[in-house]
Order: structure tokens, then C-alpha cells, then sequence
């Protein structure tokens, strides 16, 4: 049993029998689980939905290692990126900077990355 809290380890937990009430709180603490559990996967079903009808969402989930939950909390945070004066403002807004580096071609492009990891490296 590799996830107590997995199909086979629920099986498991709700076949103990333990002393005087601790079975029936037992079971009460997997039904509150199972019923959470439920609500999780509603809430990433609304996320979903969400993500594929928002354009910018859509766009956000594009970019490795952003998920709909990520996007839909990015988009939702930055709201309506026009409010931002300068493209500077808007990297600024979740506390990431913009790492310049200079392409082969000429163009500068950049790399987000958190003020902790911008003063690690020393340009902080």
C-alpha cells in the first residue's frame, strides 16, 4: 500500500475496527476526506473550464511549469495588464525581475526570476 489515503489504503482504513468510538471518528475523518476530496476535484473542474475560455489564461498555462491553477491565479492577480504603465511594472508585480540576456541575434531577451534569486546571484 503505497497511499494510505489512496483507493486501497481507504479500503484499508474503514475495514479497522478500534476500541469504544475511535472507529466511528475514524470513519467520520474519512468521510470529511472523502467529501474534501470531492470539492478539490470540482474546484479544478471550475479552474479547467475556466482556463480554456480565458484567452490569457490560456496563454499563462502555455508557459512551462504554469498549470490552470497558477494561470487562473496569475491572471486574477495581475487582472488587466493595460493598468500597467511600463512592460517593467508588470514583471515587477508578483515580485519577479527581468534577468537580461543578450541573444546570438542581437535581441535582448530575459529571464524571470524572484528578487531572493537575483540577490543570490549578486545583481541584488
Amino acid at each position: 500500500m503505497s497511499d494510505k489515503f489512496g483507493k486501497q489504503g481507504m479500503i484499508y482504513l474503514r475495514s479497522v475496527t478500534l476500541k469504544g468510538d475511535d472507529t466511528a471518528i475514524l470513519n467520520n475523518y474519512l468521510d470529511l476526506l472523502e467529501e474534501t476530496e470531492k470539492k478539490i476535484k470540482m474546484a479544478e473542474k471550475q479552474i479547467r473550464s475556466v482556463c480554456r475560455e480565458d484567452k490569457i489564461c490560456a496563454l499563462l498555462s502555455s508557459v512551462p511549469g504554469i498549470g490552470n491553477i497558477l494561470a487562473v491565479t496569475i491572471r486574477y492577480e495581475i487582472d488587466d495588464i493595460e493598468r500597467s504603465c511600463q512592460r517593467v511594472s508588470f514583471v515587477h508585480m508578483p515580485g519577479l525581475f527581468l534577468r537580461p540576456i543578450r541573444a546570438v541575434t542581437g535581441h535582448i531577451k530575459g529571464r524571470l526570476q524572484s528578487r531572493e534569486q537575483m540577490v543570490t546571484l549578486g545583481d541584488g
